[in-house]
This record gives structure tokens, C-alpha cells and sequence, in this order.
């Protein structure tokens, strides 16, 4: 007789649904109720999905880095690389090492260092911009939409030496649809395939043919000679396998390009969206803060090396 599979304790919802109503109510207070009770490792049940919840570093390194080989990204992965194609964040096995060995000279500390004045230039930009509209009459500033562009902008200039700030608005919409029908995919119970001609699925394929057009135009201008730019497109491009001396190809570049572009840009805007949130929300860390700024700034623009002390 097989024993029965033993289980971390964890919060327990109805049959079928399981904690799905739970977390789809509110994620971060679920998560946080789960840590704060179950403490290190739980497991909770969403439809047919079993799910193992790690609190604790130490098991966090373990799975992640310690034991990495011994665990796999999940099925819903599949959904990613759907736009993302197979790029770092989606790739796993010989294929991700070989492409990490690629692309890890681009990341290096002295490399990234080049990019933070563009940074700190956009972003100032930005803070002008807004000056001129509250002075205009205008009182309140989407900030979503500000980080988004300010992120766009960035990403454009230290990815691809390119200023996306006139393409803003086609790059920014292909990019919220995109990620939006992920979501909707990963969290469906039934996926609908993308050759079948549904509202959802032609919308998605336009979206995607506006990004891959972007992003292979630059890539094709690059390989022709025209542009060799000082970003990280031309480090990856530049990227050889120490063993073979094998660059990545056309297709690779796009991929690994593309995850970049969504990891710099959309996340990182939601990210600053909330922070600046947070802070309007809780005056005395607000205060604290510039107080920080106004005693090591002292009026000056802040570089990288501030981000370290």
C-alpha cells in the first residue's frame, strides 16, 4: 500500500477552485497572511495547479541556484514564450547556460555604469516636463503613464541607442496588450491556440508584428553595418562562446532583446509607479527620503555611485 504524499501545512479553499478567489481578490495580502502563519514552506492548491510556497532565503538559493537542476520552470511558461520567444527569462537546461554565458559580459558592473547617466538625464527631463505642466493649469500627472515612458525611453536609448519617444505610444499599447493577453492566458482554464482566428489571438499577432518590427529593423541595420551603436544590443552581438567562438543569431538576438525590453520597461514602471505611491502614502518615509537626498546630493544630480553607499 502507498503511503500517502506528505505536504507543508497551508491555507486550504474549496474543492476545484481551491485559494483561487483568495488570490485573485488580493495577491499581496494572501501571500503576506500565508508567510506570516505557515512561516517558511506551504502549499496551496489553485484548480489543478499545486503550488509550494518558499518564504525563507535559504530555500529560495536552493531551488534557484543550490539544486537549480533539479527543478523546472513551470508549464506557464509556455505562455511567455509565445512573445518572449526563448530568451533567458523562459529558456532553462544547456540552451539557458549556453545563452548566459553569451550574454554576461553585456551585465557587467562597468558596462551597466555607462548607462546611468541616460538615466538620471531622462529622468530630469521628465521632472522639467512636469514643471511646465502643473505651470501650464494642469494639477495632477498619471504617473503610470509617466513611468512607462520615462522606462520606454531608457530601455530604447541603453538597449538599442534608439529614442522610442516617437514611437511611445504604438510600442507602449503592442506591450500592454501583449502582457495583458499572457495574463489572461496564464490564469484561462482553457487556451484558446493562437492559430485560431479569435479576437484575442489577431489582436495578440498584431501587437507582437509591431515589436518584432521594431526590434529586427534595428537588429537587421546593425548586422548591414549601418549603426553600430554603444548599447547593449551591440554587447550581446559582440557575445562569443568561449568553447565554440558561436555568436548568437538573428533570431536569438530578437529573443533575448525582447526579454530585456519587457523586463526594463514594464515591470520596472510598475515598480516606480508604486514606490512613488507608497511614498505619498506614508508622509514620515517621504520625509526621511529627501532628507537623505538633500544631506548627500546637496543639490547635485545623483550618479551610480550614490546607489552604493
Amino acid at each position: 500500500m502507498a503511503g500517502k504524499r506528505l505536504r507543508p501545512p497551508g491555507p486550504i479553499g474549496p474543492p476545484v477552485i481551491g485559494v483561487g478567489l483568495k488570490i485573485s481578490k488580493d495577491t499581496t495580502g494572501f501571500l503576506t497572511r500565508t508567510a506570516k502563519e505557515f512561516q517558511d514552506l506551504s502549499y496551496f492548491k489553485v484548480l489543478n495547479i499545486n503550488i509550494y510556497y518558499l518564504s525563507k532565503p535559504e530555500y529560495v538559493q536552493h531551488v534557484l541556484q543550490v539544486n537549480n537542476k533539479n527543478y523546472h520552470k513551470g508549464v506557464k511558461y509556455k505562455f511567455l514564450k509565445l512573445f518572449l520567444g526563448q530568451g533567458l527569462l523562459t529558456s532553462e537546461g544547456e540552451f539557458w547556460l549556453q545563452q548566459r554565458r553569451l550574454a554576461q559580459p553585456a551585465f557587467h558592473k562597468h558596462k551597466i555604469a555607462s548607462f546611468a547617466e541616460t538615466m538620471t538625464s531622462d529622468t530630469n527631463d521628465m521632472m522639467s516636463d512636469w514643471e511646465i505642466a502643473l505651470t501650464d493649469g494642469n494639477k495632477e500627472v498619471d504617473m503610470h503613464h509617466e513611468m512607462m515612458a520615462l522606462t520606454l525611453r531608457i530601455v530604447g536609448k541603453t538597449l538599442l541607442s534608439k529614442d522610442l519617444k516617437t514611437s511611445t505610444e504604438d510600442v507602449e499599447s503592442s506591450l500592454g496588450y501583449l502582457i495583458g493577453n499572457i495574463y489572461e492566458r496564464v490564469h484561462s482554464i482553457f487556451d484558446i491556440p493562437l492559430w485560431v482566428p479569435t479576437r484575442r489571438n489577431i489582436g495578440f499577432n498584431k501587437a507582437r508584428k509591431v515589436l518584432d518590427g521594431v526590434i529586427y529593423k534595428i537588429i537587421d541595420e546593425r548586422f548591414a553595418g549601418a549603426d553600430k551603436g554603444e548599447d547593449l544590443l551591440s554587447m550581446l552581438m559582440a557575445a562569443e562562446d568561449e568553447d565554440t567562438g558561436e555568436k548568437m543569431s538573428k533570431e536569438q538576438l530578437r529573443d533575448e532583446v525582447m526579454t530585456i525590453f519587457v523586463a526594463g520597461h514594464e515591470t520596472t514602471a510598475n515598480a516606480l509607479t508604486w514606490t512613488l505611491y507608497l511614498l505619498s502614502t506614508h508622509s514620515y518615509v517621504l520625509e526621511k527620503l529627501r532628507q537623505e537626498l538633500s544631506e548627500v546630493l546637496q543639490g547635485r544630480t545623483p550618479t551610480l555611485e550614490d546607489s552604493r553607499s
